[in-house]
């Protein structure tokens, strides 16, 4: 606890010395907030880097700690501000790091917490890696477009549409999932 208030005190008014810069002990303090589940803080501590005039590398490993400790924040701690910054922090790691392999995480959160179909099935088609996530690309893809068939039959507009996609999704799901009763009464529908 001391040597926390002792870094937090360092980083608010870090000496102003010509020629050293301290982007990268910033970094490994946030680190060690994220260790020490201090979520909102490393957060807080990666994003000062990104606003300022890190280094490349620091820039690029400060956006995927934000969203590491966004996302561990979000699991607590669910609100509005919470959800709106993690997608803020997902889209950043996502335009950072596309290749980086927990980008696939970001991407298939995004999706879940999409508002709009199309960004959805953009976020999930766009995974490259669907076998690691236990059929939540494929129960995610069902959802959405369980959600696109009811307004179809709402609205009566491209029901036919709606209800093949709906079925090839069906197809797609895990055994497991196609027992569950949400699932299946979207599927009856």
């Amino acid at each position: 606890v001391h040597r926390h208030l002792e870094n937090r005190s360092f980083f608010q008014n870090p000496p102003q010395t010509p020629g050293i810069r301290y982007d990268r002990f910033r970094y490994r303090y946030a680190v060690a907030l994220l260790k020490s589940n201090l979520n909102e803080e490393a957060a807080r501590e990666a994003e000062k880097l990104l606003r300022g005039d890190s280094e490349p590398a620091v820039k690029q490993a400060a956006t995927k700690l934000a969203y590491i400790a966004r996302a561990g924040n979000a699991e607590v701690n669910i609100n509005e501000a919470s959800r709106n910054a993690l997608a803020t922090a997902a889209k950043r790691f996502i335009d950072q790091s596309p290749s980086d392999p927990d980008a696939d995480g970001a991407r298939l959160l995004l999706a879940q917490n999409s508002g709009e179909s199309g960004a959805a099935l953009k976020y999930l088609n766009s995974v490259q890696s669907t076998g690691k996530f236990a059929g939540g690309i494929e129960r995610t893809r069902f959802y959405v477009v369980a959600k696109d068939f009811a307004e179809a039959a709402r609205t009566g507009s491209g029901l036919e549409a709606a209800a093949r996609q709906a079925l090839s999704a069906w197809e797609t799901l895990p055994a497991d999932e196609k027992k569950t009763a949400q699932n299946q009464a979207f599927f009856f529908q």
